[in-house]
């Protein structure tokens, strides 16, 4: 997606809707995502019904790798439920070493190990991260 797509929108879940996979990797619509993950409850109808174009989740895995995607990660991972968090880490977790080795990947590993919530979370990480994987 073009950047002046978004230049004359509000940063609304229409203004992003049916498109969050690539608004993520603009530098404009990833702004704009982030600004609504940050202003609407993450269990609303309109934010769950982006959440859901995120599709298949293993799509989260080049987004952690990407310069704009990357933010996305981090603040939908900080926002994100519980359960969803879990969702995210189990589409991740068996290619964490990989993305841990990319300039913009190593930013989203980071965040996602600091911002861990549970020892689930942590015991999935912790096997991700073992050098079986690697």
């Amino acid at each position: 997606l073009d950047s002046h797509l978004y230049a004359e929108l509000s940063p609304t879940i229409e203004s992003v809707r049916t498109r969050v996979l690539s608004a993520a990797r603009d530098q404009t619509g990833c702004r704009c995502l982030q600004h609504i993950l940050g202003d609407a409850p993450f269990e609303c109808d309109e934010v769950q019904s982006l959440i859901a174009e995120i599709r298949p989740m293993s799509e989260l895995i080049s987004l952690m790798s990407e310069p704009y995607g990357n933010f996305f990660f981090q603040k939908l991972f900080e926002a994100a439920t519980t359960e969803y968090r879990r969702e995210m880490i189990k589409a991740v977790t068996n290619d964490l070493p990989k993305i841990s080795t990319t300039t913009h990947g190593t930013f989203s590993v980071q965040k996602l190990i600091e911002t861990l919530r549970t020892e689930e979370e942590k015991a999935i990480v912790i096997h991700g991260l073992s050098s079986d994987n690697f």
